[in-house]
């Protein structure tokens, strides 16, 4: 069942992204083992102007980014292989710049407190309010967020800064 499912989306997908060309769109990663959840979200997205391509796990997940560039990344935590938050660590070290929502429906205080400190912009709980995700994610654009380090400044400078 998985791989006619995973066939399933990436037919839907390619059918979306060829509809809408999809170049100068910002590119949403989303990453969920269920069919559902995918098409569901992945529909909103598109409808509203993202460019989506979908994976089953973590570990498909990471495969693909060495090949493609992506904005923000949308997955989930409870997955096969690589889970949501190994995907978190793997995204942090490396692909920093890009940002991360993390959803699940297995959500607990102590997940929200994991994922948000190793780096999610944010983290939901299913089912999720796809317009709700939509704003977040038109927030943290790459062309319009900002994320940077700061080098050789002193105790001083770094207090002016707060």
């Amino acid at each position: 069942m998985y791989t006619r499912v995973a066939r399933w989306v990436a037919s839907w997908e390619g059918l979306e992204m060829a509809s809408n060309g999809g170049a100068d769109k910002p590119r949403v990663l989303l990453v969920d083992d269920d069919s559902e959840v995918v098409w569901a979200v992945g529909k909103f997205l598109t409808k509203c102007g993202y460019a989506i391509t979908t994976c089953a796990d973590g570990a498909e997940a990471i495969d693909l980014m060495a090949s493609r560039d992506v904005d923000c990344v949308v997955t989930d935590i409870k997955m096969p292989n690589v889970n949501g938050v190994a995907l978190v660590d793997w995204l942090r070290r490396n692909r920093p710049s890009v940002r991360v929502v993390v959803m699940t429906a297995f959500g607990s205080p102590y997940i929200r407190e994991l994922v948000l400190g190793k780096g999610a912009v944010l983290y939901l709980e299913k089912p999720v309010d796809p317009q709700l995700l939509a704003d977040v994610i038109s927030r943290t654009d790459h062309k319009t967020a900002f994320s940077g380090t700061i080098s050789d400044i002193d105790i001083m400078e770094y207090l002016q800064l707060m």
